[in-house]
């Protein structure tokens, strides 16, 4: 995204990739590569871009208006079509000009967007450009501000794998870019952003609370939701080598209408999340896990198809299940499951059709109890 950041000097004209007063801007502004075709845009406290990703922005001002930003693309663009001295003199007006139309464009282009980070400057949010979809945030210091943009698509790209949302994803380059830049920026404003950070941890996580049900996070349990670990699972079928071998689990509670009947919701709840921090603390990194709904999970082992391994991993985390619900006082359950065995070419709604179906046959005792696929 950042590989280079030109910066204009304090005469308002000379443009150079380092030596400005405030440090070396560019590795503050350039080491988060992580989105495609994004912007960081680094102005001082007049609004003036005295950094940016794209050198046609320098000199711009962001606190100017969009008619006001046209104004001075049109009085550029009258001073370059003046008589000049030399040929590099009319060369350089003409670049001014050329960086006075091209800031203009992208300042009416963003006038909504701009409007709306400058009402909540710290918090990534949605923002249209040119008619386009990005995510940006703006965050303004005492002597200096950073305008960070990315292309939603590239947002969405970069988030494929983890289960941050694009809104946090921004956020934290935005922090990361704040912390990069106090490295090399000694002035006392930048080094307060540190004291600020702890502040900031708290909103993502309200954030995050917030935007889980349009994630890939299951929001009782913390877990993948089945959206998420249905695409997970497709993918590393896909990825799968001729004699690459996985286990498809799927797992039930049992008696867990009782319990919910019993004790009440709160207590199911409980019992629900027990279950899931049982799970993800049993499998490997290689593994995945996933919420389904209600008390139903499921999990991928990858690189085995010894259905012992996969029912000494349930029989585990039945009895981690059980050893810590007692030592909570909370009720338990016993999580009952299903195998089948995956190989390369397999798909997974047949793989979870099969799983299912060995659950069935697996709950008949309602203690715990695994059936594979083929047996």
């Amino acid at each position: 995204m950042l590989s280079t950041i030109a910066q204009l000097q304090p005469d308002g004209e000379t443009v150079v990739a380092n030596d400005l007063k405030m440090g070396d801007i560019q590795k503050a502004a350039a080491a988060p590569e992580r989105f495609e075709g994004g912007q960081v845009m680094i102005f001082d406290e007049g609004g003036t871009v005295i950094g940016s990703t794209d050198s046609s922005y320098l000199g711009g001002n962001l606190a100017a208006s969009a008619d006001e930003a046209e104004a001075a693309a049109r009085e550029a663009r009258e001073a370059a079509q003046g008589a000049f001295a030399s040929d590099e003199e009319r060369a350089k007006a003409a670049g001014k000009a050329d960086a006075a139309e091209a800031f203009a464009a992208f300042r009416r282009g963003f006038d909504g967007g701009l409007a709306a980070l400058r009402d909540q400057p710290g918090s990534a949010q949605a923002v249209e450009l040119d008619g386009g979809s990005w995510y940006a945030s703006l965050r303004q210091e005492e002597g200096y501000g950073f305008l960070v943009m990315a292309p939603a698509l590239s947002a969405w790209a970069a988030t494929a794998t983890t289960w941050l949302v694009p809104l946090l994803l921004v956020e934290l380059l935005l922090v990361y870019v704040l912390m990069q830049a106090s490295r090399w920026m000694k002035n006392r404003e930048l080094k307060a952003a540190y004291v600020e950070l702890g502040q900031m941890q708290r909103r993502l996580e309200i954030a995050l609370t917030a935007a889980q049900k349009d994630a890939a996070i299951d929001d009782l349990t913390g877990m993948m939701n089945v959206r998420s670990f249905r695409k997970a699972v497709t993918s590393l079928l896909g990825e799968m080598g001729e004699g690459d071998r996985g286990i498809f689990i799927m797992l039930d509670g049992d008696r867990f209408k009782a319990v919910n009947d019993t004790y009440g919701h709160d207590a199911g709840d409980e019992a629900i999340k027990l279950s899931a921090q049982m799970i993800v603390g049993r499998i490997r990194t290689v593994d995945l896990a996933s919420r389904l709904h209600g008390d139903e999970f499921a999990i991928f082992l990858s690189g085995t198809d010894d259905y012992e391994v996969a029912q000494r991993l349930v029989r585990d985390i039945n009895d981690t299940i059980a050893r810590e619900a007692e030592r909570r006082g909370v009720p338990s359950i016993s999580l009952s499951a299903g195998a089948v065995a995956a190989a390369r070419g397999d798909g997974y709604l047949d793989l979870s059709k099969k799983a299912d179906a060995a659950l069935y046959r697996a709950k008949e005792g309602h203690s715990g109890g695994f059936a594979r696929a083929d047996a």
